[in-house]
């Protein structure tokens, strides 16, 4: 699946990088020479061990801690103590092993798979389904969009109820009046933006000014490019396996889940990241990092027997 890692505006400059979980792999994302994005397992191709130990970081290459060996923000293997003295390592096969990558909205998508699923049929594919056709979402201009606000929250739940809870709106009227007030429909329980087959999304109440907690205009401007159907509603995509995009007409809110390796065994875990976006400065945001898992339990941990000329560190036998 392909998997909504950070925004692409994360990585500001040329050899910035940081890393993300997905599921139990952790992934490094950076920003190479030639200012496209890639992404690589953090799994250092000799040993196994993690080449960036911290969240992120600015660096023209990056080096494993254990046996130095350094690779460029291409992924290649470029420099190892007593590289020289090792005729029979070939740098080509001793890289960085890639990710799948792709830019959107923005954001940077990744796939760890082998053969990554098609990105138009599935990630596109929700958003027909939303909005009828791709190009409505880019009426938002969400890729130029600024970030207002960030919020994480540590959520005791396995993550597919809150995709479940997110999905449904029967409980609508019940737990959030105040948002059935700002769209009545939603007190029916409604929440797919379609009927009979054609796409709708949900308006605002008569007297509602904003998409706001009572109603009330949230005081910025309506984006410039929304087409004229799209005014004063809101439609809401989920973009299998976690992310969910909702649109107003003054803003975008994008939230994604991230499920805690940690304690995923008993699957009661749950990071859930809420993104606001929106035209104009931005005030501030409010982060919390999120667990990392360890190299060495990566399926793309690869047996290496590379070492140092010397009896004393023999090379580690291949299975």
């Amino acid at each position: 699946m392909w998997n909504c890692a950070l925004r692409a505006d994360d990585l500001p400059s040329v050899s910035h990088w940081k890393t993300v979980t997905i599921g139990r792999e952790e992934v490094i994302v950076t920003r190479t020479r030639t200012v496209s994005i890639k992404a690589y397992f953090n799994v250092c191709a000799h040993r196994g061990m993690r080449v960036c130990t911290t969240g992120e970081g600015k660096s023209r290459t990056l080096q494993c801690g254990y046996h130095a060996w350094t690779y460029a923000l291409e992924g290649d293997l470029v420099a190892a103590p007593n590289l020289t003295s090792m005729p029979d390592v070939d740098r080509s096969r001793y890289g960085l092993r890639p990710v799948h990558v792709r830019e959107w909205l923005g954001y940077v998508w990744i796939c760890v798979a082998e053969e990554p699923p098609s990105f138009d049929d599935t990630v596109l594919g929700e958003v027909r389904t939303r909005f009828g056709q791709v190009e409505s979402i880019d009426n938002y201009g969400i890729e130029s969009l600024r970030r207002g606000e960030t919020k994480t929250y540590d959520v005791a739940a396995n993550w597919k109820l809150i995709i479940e809870n997110f999905m449904e709106c029967y409980h609508c009227a019940t737990i959030h009046p105040e948002l059935t007030e700002v769209i009545p429909e939603f007190a029916d329980g409604l929440a797919s933006q379609r009927k009979n087959g054609e796409v709708h999304g949900s308006n605002f109440g008569e007297d509602i000014g904003g998409f706001t907690v009572d109603g009330s205009a949230s005081g910025f401007e309506e984006l410039p490019s929304i087409a004229p159907a799209q005014d004063r509603k809101y439609y809401a995509i989920t973009v299998k396996p976690h992310v969910f995009i909702n649109t107003v007409p003054d803003h975008v809110i994008i939230k994604g889940w991230f499920p805690s390796p940690s304690r995923a065994r008993s699957s009661s875990a749950t990071g859930c990241s809420c993104l606001r976006w929106w035209r104009g400065p931005t005030p501030g945001s409010w982060t919390s990092p999120r667990p990392s898992s360890s190299s060495t339990a990566s399926t793309s941990r690869t047996s290496t027997p590379v070492s140092s000329p010397s009896p004393r560190c023999p090379p580690r036998p291949t299975r």
